[in-house]
């Protein structure tokens, strides 16, 4: 449903053209196929954060997943088993400065102090998330006491405001991290109180539903902490996101849980608050823990990730709901610090609704005034015009209608850089890069006589407020994939030396020209440490080269055209051996909404550890199709089932055309929303022989109320109503609940039509999924019901992804055996079972 959810962890580095260079062919023995356990001998490389001097990296590696201490923390995203490295910009060996693989902890997040002499670390060595400071000085890791840090997203860090203060978030004592204990707290709490019962104790548990239902939670804790006398000072109380420090270092702003989001007429909560349904204020605190602002007065709902300071630090701008106006459009405020005023500045202008779409609507600042990027709405009369819906970057200032500064652009770059000393700001767009000066609201393309297309900013990774003077590009040409350096004054591209073709740029030092890459191929795990003028590089981490023993499938994309005449692409991984001429049986792996761009899917290249790594199947002889499948927009209701066949059908009849698919053993499998496809395309076509169905969804009314397993037991559990938001306004395009249109939700649900299903089933489902395993069970129902041939895995205490290493296994061997079953494992040229 969520397709970084199912993936379950994620590696920072990019997976780049080289995994389109053919595996040696079996028949050499020189290579060996991919196995099971391979994915959980790969380690990767996490964050990386550079210190404020730019003498010193200090990086994340996260150790491989079989020395894991437990399976059930997905969320964590790996750095439960990870480490923190730190190493000079100069020269010099890397020093693991954590040690977490003797007691099996992890440390992430490193975040240097203003001073380059201390790291901030968070790390679960005590058995909960906690603040650790690195003295480089000393060479000395201790325990700081702050209490258990909140951790909600990854950017949720420590925030420096000097040389030796933070400030963080904390829990109420005795609390853990949802992200920590998501997978096994319902399970606990299971083993708590059924034997109570048992004994015949009390064990009721109570949830409500009204406009009564408030936030029954203890409150956390914004603390302001002091390294050197290991001390804290609670500054306010509440649940804090999105710590945001003004330019000159003299306030905080903050984001906190309002009360909970209740469902009304209007779209159910925004998709990007699923698992913390609360509307968000915005608060600002002095560096020295004394609160400005507790919330914004007339503000009901803060859009996250809006908030954005001015330069000098004496306002800030950000896009909210006004209180009291439940039908009201979202608007942009300032706030000013010296007056303790706020005022509505984008009157007018249609800024997209997180609660349709998930958005983050940007915001820049200049000296004197802020812009943002959104559209006219249709009632106003906004100048200049604009094409008719296009976004446009916009100047807000005070009482004055918004102003349109790019009305003039062919096309309008959806994202703005700064540039420091000036009231310019540079964006890419159409492979140029334009230069946008707010004050006198003129447009320069910078570029003009440069002859490669620009295809983004790389450096800096998210643009500070203050501003840059010099910026990195990529330039993609047909078969390279190059970088220049350029100062914004001058601008006299420099072509950038990497240390391969794969190398992805993560970090630079203008000052010292000191420039860090990673590269994540088929030969193994790389990060490097070059000086871009000399072009001199160090090779500072080398891992996963066992890889260089495994054979890779090889990757090709196809070209075709969809049921209703869209050109689609589709990529097919051969399988190992693959000789053209020869017709294999073919696997299409499906997920709606997925359209094929220019590089292959990454979860299914040889240095991905998914669970789910589709390299499994192509190394016993299978190929394997990624086929585009174009849904309507989300928030539009729709019929997503109804569209399966349109782009996967034609995908098949190409793979068959060009010679690669055998047309009479043809599957399909999908996980999540794509386990979804699978039931649907079954119950519309018999083409498929055999079809696996992993943590699938089959009936969209009973998954409508159904509760999330995970957090069954949770007091605050019908504020989560994941499921309703998913179906309304995300994915499930349903547009409603199912009293409002049953049909829709119907001839949407594959269940009303297993009677149609002629192929055999295997689903898969831990009874831990947030997609309930009542999903499986009742198509499984419908198959055992007309005695049509199924079999339903269930995987005890698993979540949404199957995790364990030997559940993992088995997973494998019992898809392997299927669709060997229905598409004839006799074929002569596949390789023998390892």
């Amino acid at each position: 449903m969520i397709r970084d959810l199912a993936v379950g962890v994620r590696a920072l580095v990019v997976i780049a053209l080289a995994i389109l260079i053919p595996s040696p062919a079996l028949s050499s023995q020189s290579l060996r196929p991919l196995t099971v356990d391979e994915l959980f001998k790969l380690e990767e490389i996490g964050s990386i954060a550079t210190s404020p001097d730019g003498r010193w990296v200090a990086y994340v590696r996260k150790r491989p997943r079989k020395q894991a201490r437990q399976y059930k923390g997905p969320y964590l995203n790996g750095n439960d088993r990870a480490d923190v490295w730190v190493m000079s910009t100069s020269g010099g060996v890397p020093r693991n400065v954590t040690d977490g693989a003797r007691d099996s902890s992890g440390f992430w997040a490193p975040t240097w102090s203003p001073d380059s002499r201390h790291l901030a670390l968070l790390s679960n060595r005590r058995g909960n998330v906690g603040l650790w400071i690195w003295n480089r000085s000393l060479g000395q890791l201790k325990s700081i006491n702050a209490g258990t840090i909140d951790i909600q997203f990854d950017g949720d860090v420590p925030v420096w405001v000097s040389d030796r203060q933070l400030f963080v978030a904390v829990l109420p004592d005795g609390e853990k991290p949802a992200r920590m204990t998501v997978e096994t707290r319902a399970a606990e709490r299971a083993m708590r109180e059924w034997p109570r019962a048992w004994k015949g104790e009390l064990t009721a548990s109570v949830i409500e539903a009204g406009p009564h239902v408030t936030d029954k939670r203890k409150p956390g804790r914004l603390v302001l902490v002091d390294i050197d006398a290991n001390t804290r000072r609670t500054v306010t109380f509440g649940y804090f996101r999105q710590l945001l420090l003004s330019p000159d270092r003299r306030y905080i702003a903050f984001m906190r849980h309002a009360e909970p989001i209740l469902p009304d007429a209007a779209p159910l909560v925004p998709w990007t608050r699923i698992g913390e349904p609360y509307l968000l204020q915005l608060g600002i605190a002095t560096v020295r823990g004394e609160i400005v602002a507790e919330k914004m007065d007339g503000v009901r709902d803060v859009f996250s990730g809006s908030v954005t300071w001015a330069r000098d630090g004496n306002s800030l701008a950000f896009i909210a709901y006004p209180r009291g106006m439940a039908t009201a459009p979202a608007t942009v405020y300032s706030y000013n610090i010296i007056s303790r005023s706020i005022r509505a500045l984008a009157s007018g202008l249609d800024l997209p609704s997180p609660r349709v779409t998930g958005a983050r609507v940007p915001l820049r600042a200049s000296s004197k005034t802020f812009l943002v990027y959104a559209r006219p709405r249709q009632d106003s009369d906004m100048s200049p015009p604009t094409s008719a819906g296009r976004a446009d970057w916009w100047r807000l200032e005070g009482d004055r209608p918004p102003r349109n500064l790019t009305s003039g652009m062919r096309t309008v770059p959806s994202s703005l850089f700064a540039t420091r000393g000036s009231d310019a700001f540079i964006g890419v767009t159409s492979g140029d890069l334009f230069r946008l000066d707010a004050a006198r609201e003129v447009v320069e393309n910078m570029t003009d006589s440069f002859e490669p297309a620009i295809s983004s900013v790389v450096w800096p990774a998210t643009p500070p407020v203050e501003g840059v003077g010099r910026v990195v590009l990529r330039v993609q040409r047909e078969n390279t994939n190059d970088l220049y350096e350029a100062d914004l004054d001058s601008f006299h591209p420099r072509l950038f030396s990497k240390p391969s073709f794969n190398a992805v740029l993560v970090g630079f030092v203008p000052e010292s020209q000191v420039a860090l890459f990673t590269a994540n191929d088929r030969s193994g795990s790389y990060m490097w440490i070059s000086d871009t003028i000399t072009a001199r590089t160090r090779l500072v981490v080398e891992t996963n080269t066992f890889l260089r023993n495994i054979a890779q499938g090889e990757f090709r994309r196809i070209e075709y055209v969809s049921l209703d005449n869209q050109p689609l692409a589709a990529w097919i991984l051969l399988p190992l051996g693959y000789k053209p001429g020869h017709r294999y049986p073919m696997i299409a792996s499906v997920y709606p909404d997925y359209i094929a761009g220019r590089q292959p899917p990454t979860i299914s290249t040889l240095n991905s550890g998914n669970p789910q790594n589709l390299q499994l199947l192509a190394a016993q002889g299978y190929a394997v199709l990624f086929p585009s499948m174009p849904l309507p927009p989300v928030g539009v209701a729709s019929d997503p089932m109804l569209e399966l066949t349109k782009g996967v059908l034609p995908a098949l009849d190409k793979a068959i055309e060009i010679g690669i698919a055998d047309s009479e053993r043809l599957g399909v499998m999908g996980q999540s929303y794509g386990g979804y496809a699978t039931y649907g395309l079954v119950t519309q076509t018999t083409r498929f022989k055999a079809a696996v169905s992993m943590a699938g969804i089959s009936n969209l009314i009973s998954l409508y109320g159904e509760f999330d397993a995970r957090t069954r037991y949770d007091a605050d559990l019908p504020e989560r109503f994941f499921q309703m938001v998913w179906e309304e306004s995300a994915e499930g395009r349903m547009g409603g609940p199912p009293w409002k249109d049953a049909p829709r939700y119907v001839r949407n649900s594959p269940v009303f039509s297993v009677d149609r299903v002629n192929t055999p089933v295997l689903i898969i489902q831990g009874d831990m999924d947030y997609v309930a395993m009542q999903q499986g069970e009742e198509f499984f129902a419908g198959l055992y019901r007309q005695g049509k041939r199924a079999s339903f895995v269930r995987y005890l205490g698993e979540g949404h992804v199957v995790q364990g290493p030997a559940n993992v296994r088995d997973m494998w061997q019992r898809i392997f055996a299927w669709f060997d079953e229905f598409l004839d494992s006799r074929d002569q040229t596949r390789p023998s079972r390892p």
